[in-house]
């Protein structure tokens, strides 16, 4: 059985001068594609998550949107987008990287 531990944030996290506006829950192959998943997430309201979903139904998909419907349950603005939502913002925006 795995354990996991939550930690403390960092203490430059945690000041009063700090806000975080949003938060992103992507997966790894998207990194590549910061900027655009970023866009998305910086339009956002203050406060709200985005969450990009696999493709595939599995796992991964099932743990995502578990999630997703635990923090809008909780009262939080969360936006799920199917990954494939980031590919075809690549392709209208002519696919630059990085």
């Amino acid at each position: 059985m795995n354990h996991h531990h939550l930690t403390a944030a960092p203490r430059r996290l945690t000041r009063p001068s700090v806000t975080l506006d949003n938060l992103a829950l992507v997966p790894a192959s998207l990194l590549p594609y910061k900027r655009q998943w970023q866009r998305l997430a910086n339009a956002l309201p203050a406060g709200a998550i985005l969450i990009c979903l696999p493709p595939a139904a599995g796992r991964h998909r099932r743990v995502r949107a578990g999630v997703a419907g635990a923090l809008r349950a909780k009262g939080v603005l969360v936006t799920a987008l199917p990954s494939a939502a980031i590919d075809r913002s690549l392709h209208a925006q002519g696919g630059d990287v990085g």
